[in-house]
């Protein structure tokens, strides 16, 4: 079985993966360690990502599902994918796929993100959820 973790960063996707690693034996994997330098540049300059930035790291994630799959059963993807158009790119290259929106209150995005401390802080977060689609499937 195949799981994709989408939504807001901040949302909780991580924290839902390792659970269902943890707990049933997904195999889980953080697309964001994949993320090409442009998209990490993006995230330091606080720029949104173009929808070609988008467009080749969803080509990245399904190659590494695809070696992913190879390997494990059940894997558990976690990525943002705030658009529709990527989320079905991925559904079109697995039609079994399952898509899961993780959301959370905006007051526990941006409580999780100021704990996280990682690149992307509270005003980027913010500055970028305004691009979030809600998911059309």
């Amino acid at each position: 079985m195949l799981l994709i973790l989408f939504g807001l960063s901040g949302a909780g996707k991580n924290f839902t993966g390792e659970i269902l690693e943890r707990e049933f034996g997904y195999h889980f994997w953080d697309a964001d360690t994949e993320i090409p330098s442009d998209m990490q540049k993006q995230i330091t300059d606080k720029k949104i990502f173009t929808q070609e930035m988008r467009n080749k790291f969803t080509e990245t994630i399904i190659n590494k599902i695809n070696l992913l799959q190879k390997h494990f059963e059940n894997v558990v993807v976690a990525q943002a994918l705030y658009k529709n158009l990527n989320r079905n790119q991925i559904a079109r290259a697995y039609p079994d796929a399952h898509f899961l929106l993780i959301e959370a209150s905006k007051a526990v995005i941006l409580n999780r993100i100021q704990i996280r401390n990682n690149q992307v802080d509270q005003d980027y977060a913010e500055k970028i959820a305004f691009h979030f689609e809600y998911p059309q499937h």
